[in-house]
């Protein structure tokens, strides 16, 4: 049976805060930017309908200038098929840190949504890094923020790190790869799922540094999903572990120190039986 809709504290006046579900949240960010809409509108002396016209104008122009490639396309959609019926409706915790972990998520896409919507400033992170064991959630959870951003109105994008640094590395002697370092630069909300999955080669950590520095600058989101502990993690950031050479070891460390600069506080971490073997 699925859980429960996942609830958040809001603010609720001289009564302090109290929990409502994802789904309210949402109708009330959609109400209050029906509310702006017609504000703007009334401002503009125009209707509306022209308003919403022109702004669909907008974002067709916007989309067309996305079309011009597969790969534009690819960045559209933003989950590969398997991933889309991930959503945090369906999501089934096994135990409380499963259950911490849907609450925090929810909590997160809100916030993002709210800073979306210019209902709220910008969140302080700039991403989540789920971490557990194989099979507790982490992608599901990952894969369900990403779905309510997009069906709410943003534009994001999940890639598995093993086949993308594959297809890139393919492309050195063969076709363009799919999806380019700039597109996964500049999409707006990135998520990195299996991070550490990859061999730790010079190249590989040089090429996902290039990435993660150039989203910090630009303070694009990202969420990483990984099995590695987080004693793992600072030890990569630390420089105490090499890859296939020494010189990988400081690269990595550059890598893993800006995961830390990204995340700050939002490191969800999961554990529980694999539901692959349930």
């Amino acid at each position: 049976m699925a859980s429960d809709e996942p609830t958040v504290p809001v603010a609720d006046g001289d009564e302090g805060t109290k929990a409502i579900s994802v789904s309210e949240v949402l109708a009330r960010i959609r109400a209050r930017a029906e509310a702006a809409l017609d504000a703007e509108a009334e401002k503009s002396g125009v209707t509306v309908d022209e308003l919403k016209a022109r702004r669909d104008g907008e974002k067709q122009a916007g989309q067309d200038r996305l079309r011009q490639n597969d790969v534009s396309r690819r960045l559209s959609t933003g989950l590969p098929g398997d991933l889309r019926r991930m959503q945090f409706s369906n999501f089934e915790p096994q135990n409380d840190r499963q259950k911490a972990a849907l609450q925090r998520c929810a909590a997160w896409t809100v916030r993002y949504l709210g800073w979306l919507r210019k209902e709220s400033g910008r969140p302080a992170s700039l991403g989540m890094l789920l971490t557990g064991p194989p099979g507790t959630g982490k992608t599901h959870l990952a894969a369900a923020t990403l779905h309510t951003i997009i069906g709410n109105g943003g534009r994001g994008l999940m890639m598995r790190l093993v086949p993308f640094l594959a297809d890139l590395r393919a492309s050195f002697n063969g076709p363009s790869p799919r999806m380019s370092v700039e597109d996964v630069q500049r999409i707006p909300l990135l998520v990195i799922d299996d991070l550490g999955a990859e061999r730790s080669t010079p190249w590989a950590i040089e090429t996902l540094y290039a990435i993660l520095d150039e989203r910090i600058m630009h303070r694009r989101p990202t969420i990483f999903t990984t099995n590695q502990t987080m004693d793992d993690i600072d030890a990569c950031a630390s420089g105490q572990v090499s890859g296939d050479r020494d010189a990988s070891a400081a690269w990595m460390a550059r890598v893993y120190d800006r995961i830390c600069q990204m995340v700050l506080e939002d490191v969800i971490v999961l554990d529980g039986r694999s539901y692959r073997r349930r």
